[in-house]
């Protein structure tokens, strides 16, 4: 009987050394989609561009237009330095994220041209 008590406490000991591993392995997964994975390139290269690059520039974009066309213009400054910071944030993101990146060289050079562009651009819209 005691053979089988040891055989029913490994398995459950097994049991509890997989839920362990499978949660380490969805929190390191889950890991790069912060925005401390981000600015650190943990966050695929895909998500960087499209999810955080992309869709955020689309919504710093409608904020700052809502923000225009509200009257208060300490809310549009407001809004327009939280687009400025997050600007910067996403593109040093995109482009730690293409220096981690292990497919295709092209998508990671694209990527980071992308970025060279775009810090192009808001220099120019600076003066």
């Amino acid at each position: 009987m005691r053979r089988g008590s040891q055989q029913v406490s490994g398995a459950l000991d097994l049991g509890i050394q997989r839920d362990a591993e499978r949660a380490v392995t969805d929190e390191e997964a889950q890991k790069g989609f912060g925005l401390t994975g981000l600015w650190r390139g943990e966050t695929p290269l895909w998500a960087a561009y499209w999810v955080f690059g992309l869709g955020g520039a689309l919504t710093g974009r409608i904020l700052l237009a809502l923000a225009e066309l509200s009257s208060s213009r300490a809310l549009f400054v407001f809004v327009s330095l939280v687009v400025i910071v997050y600007s910067i944030l996403v593109l040093v993101g995109i482009w730690r994220s293409a220096g981690h990146y292990q497919g295709r060289r092209l998508w990671a050079s694209l990527a980071r041209i992308a970025v060279v562009l775009n810090v192009l651009g808001l220099l120019a819209g600076l003066e």
